[in-house]
């Protein structure tokens, strides 16, 4: 990733400003917290493209999707009718946004315990 979100969290501050602990202490956090979705993510699509071609059949897509949409907590957050939903075969990338949409970070409209 070549910005990292506490880059986001501090974008808005000009060069003088000065950036508090918690602001600091809370870009850390959620730094952490993208860096390990990132890597059960990629550990789940590799599970998934066994012959590593670097894409997953849309089939493999909607098992997972299933899956969570058995989850309360995920099934609102699922949308079939995305774009690359509409592909055969999706890429890591299009399956990271995928996950991304339905999983719970701090500091997201889907984290209920969010400090921010």
């Amino acid at each position: 990733m070549g910005l990292n979100l506490a880059d986001c969290m501090i974008m808005k501050k000009s060069d003088s400003d000065l950036i508090e602990f918690s602001e600091f202490r809370e870009a850390v956090y959620l730094t952490l917290q993208f860096e390990e979705l990132f890597a059960a993510t990629e550990w789940l699509f590799k599970g998934c493209d066994p012959d590593s071609s670097g894409t997953i059949s849309k089939e493999k897509l909607n098992t997972i999707m299933a899956i969570m949409q058995s989850d309360p907590t995920t099934s609102n957050l699922l949308d079939p009718g995305k774009t690359s939903m509409q592909k055969d075969r999706l890429s890591y990338n299009d399956f990271l946004l995928h996950m991304l949409r339905i999983c719970s970070l701090p500091g997201t409209s889907n984290d209920s315990d969010s400090n921010f």
